[in-house]
């Protein structure tokens, strides 16, 4: 799993770097004293809002890596299978096997793998410069 809330909340910038951006990002490092990123008011906000069923379901499971843990916290798997297209599916399905590996490390390589700004890793990597 996780090592640290940081790595968490990396992981969910790099989920919702494939939503619609014009806005704003929906989870942001900006303004925390610890470098960890956190939803920002677009990301609460953003599963009311005229999203796609598709980014809404990739931002329900964005808030399900958050919210790990917490019984409501859920994802319609079978709609994720019928809507998401190739590259979202297996992004998600790659996650997947990344958090059911031991340690930490294969969340990382995840992190590299598909974060498009190639500044996500910088919060990981913080950590280990503490």
């Amino acid at each position: 799993m996780f090592k640290n809330v940081r790595q968490q909340g990396t992981v969910c910038a790099v989920l919702t770097q494939r939503l619609p951006q014009s806005g704003g990002p929906y989870w942001s490092a900006k303004g925390d004293p610890e470098f960890v990123p956190r939803p920002t008011q677009r990301a609460r906000a953003a599963l009311k809002s005229g999203m796609s069923h598709g980014e809404k379901l990739l931002l329900r499971a964005t808030w399900a890596v958050w919210n790990s843990g917490i019984p409501n916290a859920k994802v319609d798997f079978g709609a994720m299978l019928d809507t998401l297209d190739n590259r979202n599916l297996a992004m998600i399905g790659n996650l997947l096997v990344a958090l059911s590996a031991p340690g930490s490390s294969a969340i990382d390589a995840w992190i590299r793998q598909y974060d498009e700004t190639g500044e996500s890793l910088t919060s990981v990597l913080h950590d280990e410069l503490d």
